[in-house]
C-alpha cells in the first residue's frame, strides 16, 4: 500500500481512536482504515472502517481522531488496525480478503502470527475518490464477519465535513 499506518491508539475515555497516516508518494491519496476489536479471551467483538474525502497530501503525515463505533470496546481489549484501501485518481489499492477472511487475518495478528494478507492494485478508471456509505454494506459485512456469534448491531455514519464515512458493526 502507498500509505503507511504509523500508529493507532484507543482511548477508553470517550471511546476515541487516534491514528497517524503517512503518504510517501507524489500524489494525493484517500485511505480507508479498518480496526478489529478482540476481547481479552480472543473473541471477536466487532470492527469499524473509516474513510475520508479529505486527501492525504503527498509526502505528508496526518493524524485523525474518531469515536470508535464498536459496542463494548474497552482498553483491556486487543485492537488490530490496518490500511484496508487507498484511492488515487489513477489507482485503487485494496486488501484482497473480505469479511470473515479479514477477521481471521486480524486474529492471526493478535496471536503474533503472519496475517497472510495480500494487496492488489487496479486502475481507477472513473477517477472515483468517494467512499461508499451504505447501511446495507455495514450490515452485510457484520453478518459475514460475526458468523455464528451473530450481529448485535451496525452503524453507517456519513461524515459531512470534510466528507467520508464510518461503517461499523458489533458481534453478540
Amino acid at each position: 500500500m502507498p500509505v503507511r499506518l504509523e500508529r493507532a491508539t484507543f482511548f477508553d475515555d470517550g471511546r476515541v481512536l487516534a491514528w497517524v497516516w503517512r503518504n510517501t508518494t507524489q500524489e494525493a491519496l484517500y485511505p480507508r482504515l479498518r480496526v478489529f476489536v478482540f476481547d481479552e479471551r480472543g473473541a471477536f467483538v466487532g470492527s469499524m472502517g473509516r474513510c475520508s474525502a479529505e486527501p492525504l497530501q503527498p509526502g505528508t503525515r496526518a493524524q485523525f481522531r474518531v469515536e470508535l463505533e464498536v459496542r463494548r470496546a474497552a482498553v483491556r481489549h486487543r485492537f488490530v488496525a490496518m490500511v484496508e484501501e487507498v484511492r488515487s485518481t489513477q489507482r485503487v489499492w485494496h486488501v484482497d480478503a473480505r469479511g470473515r477472511a479479514l477477521v481471521d487475518a486480524a486474529r492471526r495478528v493478535v496471536d503474533a502470527a503472519d496475517p497472510r494478507l495480500a494487496a492488489a492494485s487496479t486502475p481507477n478508471t472513473g477517477s472515483d475518490l468517494t467512499c461508499a456509505c451504505s447501511c446495507e454494506s455495514a450490515e452485510a459485512m457484520g453478518r459475514d464477519a460475526c458468523g455464528a456469534a451473530g450481529l448485535a448491531g451496525f452503524t453507517c455514519t456519513p461524515v459531512f465535513f470534510p466528507g467520508g464515512c464510518s461503517l461499523a458493526y458489533s458481534c453478540r
